[in-house]
């Protein structure tokens, strides 16, 4: 595993190739796959998407304080791109994660993620 260069462990264009993806970076672990976590979080655009559950059991070991910073970055791209469905996505990961308004730094975006993760 260390031999696999992060940049190349998601092919975004192979969806079929995302459930070994999520296997490897399960068995990575954190710390070793904190440079995985935006892209870990782009796998909630679309919960319907194979590996939902297994990317969400390797971001449950991650650091609090380095989940939230990237889900407050993630939420800031969905906003832009009113991807509502990502937005559903985050609030899903925010619930199963046990993350609350005051785990946050910009609590306005926790609010944005529950008042419009409806609206997908």
């Amino acid at each position: 595993m260390d031999n696999i260069p992060l940049d190349r462990l998601i092919d975004w264009n192979n969806k079929r190739s995302w459930r070994n993806s999520a296997k490897i970076i399960l068995k990575m672990g954190y710390p070793k796959s904190k440079p995985l976590l935006m892209d870990m979080l782009q796998f909630y655009q679309d919960i319907n998407w194979p590996v939902f559950p297994e990317i969400t059991e390797a971001l449950r070991e991650f650091d609090k304080e380095c989940l939230i910073d990237g889900i407050e970055k993630t939420t800031e791209l969905a906003m832009q791109d009113n991807d509502y469905g990502w937005i559903f996505g985050l609030n899903i990961l925010l619930n199963d994660l046990n993350i609350h308004r005051e785990d946050f730094n910009e609590t306005q975006l926790y609010d944005y993620i529950k008042s419009n993760s409806d609206k997908w």
